[in-house]
């Protein structure tokens, strides 16, 4: 059981407030590109002091010209690292190093492949102050490659709305430096996960144990693009098969029975259900093509469930040695 503790930030905070704005990116210079104009157009309160800080997580330092063209298209300072040892969590912990020597007293994550809202981080810190939270999860919106349709404002009732959570991503997440200072939970990316993913979730579940209050704000939004690339199949399943391979990993090694138990018996029962709806198959492609293409998804994602269990004491896969992206 978690309980409540003080952050860092509101012990020893000045009048103003740095906010550390990071981004960890390995050969998508164009989304990279993308993600940092949404970022320096970010509305700002008075009080803050924003500092950009992009790891650049390939063998050479490609990325430097275009991060240092920025600076002269914001007043807040923008910090390039080169991180040549490939992982996301080195990548990560270089971005972290960074932010506490500018003593920041807030960290934020965004994944090169996304762009915010001009009102994103202005929203998650003004819900992490409403709600006395240490970390605020943004909502992440999904938006495939090319799509320029308009963003749909949310409903003002489902702006004010808040989830409470025991651990979240990095695609768009603000949290108090008292997670990472030294005075505070000292915590970093466990780099064991630096080619397979979840360090993300194993990084935010070691703070709600420790008594970080964590929740999902609606109202600050992020997009993520999803390539081509990513809506292949074999993508699709493979994606699948990492994130819920090193899910379950991290449930076992933070002694989570009950996720555990619920794991494994939903991988049982689900590919019992997706046995009996492969015989619905042509019903649904009758029906329509998508709907067919869909449900067949489904139902693979389902069968993906036990081979993680079958093979979760020896696989480790590698799913940040590709890149998918531009």
């Amino acid at each position: 059981m978690s309980t409540q503790f003080t952050p860092y930030n509101d012990k020893y905070q000045s009048m103003s407030e740095t906010i550390a704005v990071c981004v960890c990116t390995c050969m998508r210079p164009k989304m990279l590109e993308r993600c940092l104009l949404s970022l320096i157009q970010q509305e700002c309160l008075d009080n803050w002091k924003l500092v950009f800080i992009v790891v650049d997580n390939e063998s050479s330092p490609n990325n430097e010209s275009l991060v240092a063209s920025f600076q002269s298209k914001t007043r807040f300072p923008v910090a390039y690292v080169h991180e040549a040892r490939r992982g996301i969590s080195t990548a990560r912990n270089a971005a972290l190093k960074e932010a506490l020597s500018h003593k920041a007293d807030w960290v934020c994550f965004f994944d090169d492949d996304q762009y915010a809202d001009k009102q994103a981080l202005r929203w998650a810190y003004t819900m992490m102050k409403t709600h006395n939270a240490s970390v605020v999860s943004m909502n992440l919106k999904y938006v495939d490659q090319g799509d320029t349709k308009p963003f749909e404002p949310l409903p003002e009732e489902e702006k004010k709305r808040v989830k409470l959570l025991q651990t979240c991503g990095t695609c768009g997440v603000l949290f108090s430096a008292s997670l990472i200072h030294p005075d505070g939970f000292a915590l970093r990316f466990d780099e064991y996960y630096s080619l397979s993913g979840s360090e993300d979730a194993a990084f935010f579940f070691a703070a709600f144990r420790k008594g970080a209050k964590m929740i999902r704000s609606r109202k600050a939004i992020v997009f993520e693009e999803i390539t081509r690339e990513r809506l292949k199949l074999r993508t699709i399943l493979y994606r699948t098969y990492c994130s819920k391979l090193q899910r379950l990993k991290m449930n076992i090694k933070c002694r989570r029975v009950a996720a555990v138990f619920a794991f494994v018996l939903s991988s049982i029962l689900f590919p019992l259900v997706a046995s009996i709806e492969l015989l619905l198959l042509p019903l649904y492609r009758i029906y329509s093509r998508k709907f067919f293409h869909k449900r067949l998804v489904s139902i693979l994602r389902k069968y993906v469930r036990l081979v993680v269990l079958l093979t979760c004491t020896f696989a480790k896969p590698e799913m940040y040695k590709k890149i998918t992206g531009y």
